[in-house]
């Protein structure tokens, strides 16, 4: 079976981090699940819980500054 991936880019109206954009959403209700903050090597990311275990999806910054406005939404199916 191969592994999928489909990504979509948002824009936020304000600049985050990955820290502060968790705390944005922490509380909203999502049909993935509760969102977490997961240290994945050397970055945070925003994990949801995995339907099984090829299916799970990520929330990350995009570029290499601190804060940013743009986050992508990556799902694997």
């Amino acid at each position: 079976m191969a592994l999928c991936v489909k990504i979509n880019n948002i824009k936020a109206n304000n600049s985050y981090s990955i820290e502060s954009f968790y705390k944005a959403i922490k509380d909203k209700h999502f049909s993935a699940g509760v969102p977490s903050l997961t240290k994945y090597g050397a970055a945070s990311i925003i994990t949801f819980p995995a339907i099984d275990s090829q299916n799970q999806v990520w929330i990350m910054k995009n570029g290499l500054s601190t804060k940013s406005h743009k986050f992508s939404i990556q799902k694997s199916y």
